[in-house]
């Protein structure tokens, strides 16, 4: 089993804090199963038997189930699929990478490209606590840097600054005030790496602004996590494509 270092930044960290005691203590016991990307396999069983092997008889699948739920829409963990297997993969986990990860990443993501860490810098879960040393390193392309001449690739992509954009027009919307921290950007910038538009992200919010916003009960529901979780966004999604936004679905959350 692989060691941690937890910092006590965890113990005032607004996203472990949303989570319910059991969900929490799922979490906390995922830290020591996953690889050093923070990577593990999403399966029911493999996650029961790995985080619980001697609690078998009173863990059920379940409850499992409800606990990546829970971790996801609290921007903790990010689940995804490569070759018809799900997969997850902790958020801001900041270990030191020793050896390469034995899952797939992210479909998007170039995390597999580890940056060389300090020899003594220290292995962290990041959460908002003091962090540990960071080493920044920048490389230019020396060829480019030497002929003068300038650089016609177009600008990458920046999924932050998009995630950004969606949750200042969800406050637009809505009339909120969500700010731009983890707890609330780091869902939609995993369905922006998914490939997931702006666009598409924009009019999730305009319709479901439209029919939940006059509804004291429902509107509570206009927020990041459940708007923007990786499940209900897939399905909301589903819903526009197929052209079914304003029908019988409109109250699932």
């Amino acid at each position: 089993m692989p060691t941690r270092m937890i910092r006590d930044g965890i113990l005032t960290s607004e996203r472990v804090n949303a989570l319910s005691p059991h969900a929490e203590l799922f979490y906390r016991r995922l830290m020591s199963v996953v690889d050093d990307y923070g990577r593990f396999s999403a399966n029911l069983t493999l996650l029961r038997a790995s985080c619980y092997p001697l609690k078998l008889d009173s863990v059920k699948e379940d409850s499992i189930k409800k606990h990546l739920a829970e971790a996801e829409g609290a921007g903790l963990i990010v689940l995804y699929t490569v070759a018809g297997k799900v997969y997850l993969e902790m958020q801001d986990f900041g270990q030191r990478i020793q050896s390469k990860s034995k899952f797939p990443e992210p479909p998007g993501n170039s995390q597999d490209s580890p940056k060389i860490p300090d020899e003594k810098q220290d292995s962290t879960v990041v959460h908002g606590g003091s962090p540990g040393k960071t080493a920044l390193v920048v490389v230019e392309d020396e060829e480019k840097t030497l002929s003068g001449d300038p650089d016609d690739s177009p600008p990458k992509p920046d999924p932050k600054a998009d995630a950004k954009e969606v949750l200042a027009y969800l406050n637009q919307k809505t009339g909120r005030a969500y700010r731009p921290v983890p707890a609330n950007l780091d869902l939609i910038t995993a369905r922006v790496r998914d490939g997931t538009s702006v666009a598409q992200l924009k009019t999730v919010i305009d319709v479901k602004s439209a029919q939940w916003l006059d509804d004291p009960k429902m509107a509570e529901y206009l927020r990041p996590a459940t708007l923007f979780s990786r499940t209900k966004c897939e399905q909301y999604l589903g819903q526009l494509q197929a052209g079914h936004a304003s029908q019988a679905l409109e109250y699932d959350v």
